[in-house]
């Protein structure tokens, strides 16, 4: 059970092991070398490579293994199988140490027939990568012959070439067809049909899938928004962050309704299509308290700029800023996601907005009474409509600001 759960968590973790690697990379020597032995035919070398084997697994199941594990090799399952695998690769290499290699080596031995069985291994066998130039190179460096690697090549071309034709010769004279005599629909639709509809699902199935997926994901509303204005490059004049009961899901109603107001003519498509892709469940709405939870503290002279830079019709910028906190995602999600994402809009307040800087001056030379109210209205400051996606920052969906 803990190697088992030991590979899962590997698996999650998108990690090979050193030590998994270390095996197969001395199991796939250890096949070079014993393949090298059978083309030269080299009986005492095969002797002496079983032995050195024997000694070496036995080692390392009954002595290395244990102690760097700590299991017993009597309740380690997974060494018992390869050692079973092990026992009978044995046995057989043993046949070869006592009968000897065969004289003639007659090439491949799904090659030995000439059948459906054996075309269809073949060519399963030739689309495993490398699979094919590895033991034909290996083939001509083991055995003795006048001919180059290029020409060594292309007879093993000219050799699977001519068995997959004598398969061909094979079917047509197994199950002949009259010449000059057209197909049967059947056969032109069932296997043409089913030819055509495997092509087309390999050309569109990655836009069908990519199309699709977002549909099936797992929805991650936030769980913590946070809210800051700036004026110019000073500490915010409001921060505040919602949780909780300040963080409701859309209901259906309220999707409802959202869709009827887009839907409306002063609105254009593409608002409608945007939120055609989406359910009441993937929005979330976020109430903020008009009341911020810190006091502007800011010192006697930066006021006094500030002050001169509004008096001097400078353009003044101010910054919303947003940090959307959603719960991290656990290793069993399959979507990439970020916690924590942040973004900034900034709207200027330009010379010609003489009222609304004539207030921000007023209130910070105090001039204004403490029990007057005052509103002061900055257009386009807060994005109402944000698309929070997985990795990326978020953004006010323009679409919607209308």
């Amino acid at each position: 059970e803990r190697a088992g759960g030991n590979v899962v968590q590997t698996i999650k973790e998108n990690k090979v092991p050193v030590a998994f690697l270390a095996i197969l990379l001395i199991q796939f020597i250890l096949i070079i070398i014993d393949r090298a032995l059978y083309i030269r035919r080299n009986v005492r070398g095969k002797f002496i490579f079983q032995i050195l084997q024997i000694i070496g697994v036995h080692a390392w199941l009954f002595f290395i293994l244990p102690g760097i594990t700590r299991v017993k090799f009597r309740n380690n399952g997974a060494a018992q199988l390869w050692y079973l695998l092990k026992c009978i690769y044995f046995g057989y290499s043993s046949i070869q140490v006592r009968c000897g290699y065969p004289k003639r080596i007659a090439g491949n031995f799904l090659m030995k027939r000439f059948n459906y069985i054996n075309q269809i291994l073949y060519r399963g066998y030739l689309l495993v990568p490398f699979l094919l130039e590895l033991r034909t190179i290996m083939d001509w460096m083991f055995t003795d012959t006048s001919l180059g690697l290029s020409s060594w090549l292309q007879l093993e071309d000219i050799y699977s070439n001519m068995y997959l034709l004598k398969c061909a010769r094979w079917a047509e004279t197994k199950y002949p067809t009259p010449r000059g005599q057209t197909r049967p629909k059947l056969t032109k639709y069932g296997v043409g049909g089913s030819l055509l509809a495997l092509l087309i699902l390999l050309i569109w199935f990655p836009l069908l899938f990519f199309s699709f997926t977002s549909s099936f994901y797992q929805k991650n509303p936030p769980v913590e928004v946070t809210v800051e204005i700036k004026l110019g490059g000073y500490l915010p004049i409001y921060r505040m962050t919602a949780q909780n009961g300040d963080i409701s899901p859309f209901i259906a109603a309220d999707y409802n309704e959202l869709r009827t107001k887009i839907g409306q003519p002063a609105n254009t498509e593409d608002a409608a299509a945007f939120i055609r892709d989406f359910n009441s469940d993937d929005i979330t709405c976020v109430n903020m308290l008009a009341k911020s939870t810190e006091i502007w503290q800011i010192s006697q002279p930066i006021r006094d700029i500030l002050i001169t830079d509004l008096s001097q019709n400078k353009s003044i910028p101010v910054r919303f800023s947003y940090t959307i906190v959603r719960a991290p995602p656990g290793q069993d999600d399959a979507e990439d996601i970020t916690a924590e994402v942040a973004n900034e809009h900034t709207i200027y307040i330009l010379p010609e907005n003489e009222g609304l800087r004539q207030s921000l001056i007023d209130i910070l030379n105090g001039t204004i009474e403490t029990r007057t109210s005052i509103n002061i209205t900055i257009l386009r400051l807060m994005p109402r409509f944000i698309h929070v996606k997985p990795k990326a920052k978020p953004e006010e969906i323009e679409s919607f600001r209308k």
